[in-house]
């Protein structure tokens, strides 16, 4: 603050003894005095890309943090869209998660304003996400995002975004995902110090991912193991045959994951029932 203001006061001063100062002296204290501004300047530019880069760590650590803490998938995706927000404008945000089992992208966390909302998943085709996923390379788009789509052949983007940054969450070669912000305010949002920190915020999340993924796999496995050896149980424990079916068909919902079951029974002439 001090040095900020130093050249407030030296300027008001020179003014003052420039009218009984000789020329060269006045000449030289006009150079201390361009050489402090410079110096306070640069001074506060530091100071300016400090306390971002503290800012950063600090988000790239509590991210960190929600690794090492939770294993559920929704509270590792909050956690880095809050700390996201600390860095850039992430009012406009999402994660989508590819699904290459089922050629899908899905989004588990979207914002829009600040307001959270829900995005239909979708089949794996063409869109930002999936030129990502694809060429495994973050996307700045500073602005003209109309024309940057028929550049790189993608369908028309939305009117309304002005810049738009992605980058891809990945685990080596593979890709999870992507984490997006875009701005709905205006262009030059984002630059390449953004993508850079993204990039990092993305390499935390990739490992929080798929260690959520993995853990909810397993957790799936674990439940549909115990409820296959409760119905062998119960089926074990009765010849009634309608018992067991109805064993059977309330069971397969929880195992398969599907909504209905029913079981067909054909009887001698080969008709079902």
């Amino acid at each position: 603050t001090f040095l900020g203001a130093a050249p407030i006061f030296s300027s008001f001063a020179l003014a003052i003894a420039a009218l009984n100062l000789p020329l060269p002296i006045f000449a030289g204290a006009c150079a201390m005095l361009m050489l402090s501004i410079a110096i306070a300047h640069n001074l506060s530019r530091a100071r300016a890309r400090l306390e971002r880069r503290v800012r950063e760590l600090h988000s790239l650590a509590t991210i960190g943090q929600a690794v090492a803490d939770s294993l559920e998938l929704s509270e590792v995706l909050q956690a880095i869209h809050q700390q996201t927000q600390q860095l850039m404008d992430a009012r406009n945000f999402y994660i989508a998660l590819y699904d290459e089992n089922e050629r899908r992208i899905n989004f588990p966390l979207a914002y829009e304003n600040a307001e959270r909302v829900a995005y239909t998943s979708r089949l794996f085709g063409e869109g930002f996400a999936e030129y990502i996923i694809l060429s495994r390379q973050p996307l700045l788009i500073k602005g003209g995002m109309q024309e940057f789509t028929r550049q790189i052949g993608q369908p028309a983007a939305d009117p309304n975004v002005r810049s738009w940054l992605g980058v891809p969450i990945a685990v080596g070669e593979n890709v999870l995902g992507v984490i997006v912000v875009q701005s709905r305010e205006r262009a030059d949002s984002y630059d390449e110090s953004h993508r850079d920190i993204l990039i990092s915020i993305a390499a935390q999340a990739a490992t929080a991912i798929r260690n959520s993924q993995l853990y909810m796999s397993l957790r799936h496995q674990t439940s549909s193991l115990y409820i296959m050896n409760s119905v062998l149980t119960a089926i074990n424990s009765t010849l009634r045959l309608d018992e067991v079916l109805n064993i059977i068909v309330t069971s397969l919902p929880h195992v398969m994951g599907c909504q209905k079951a029913a079981i067909y029974l054909a009887d001698d002439t080969g008709r079902t029932a």
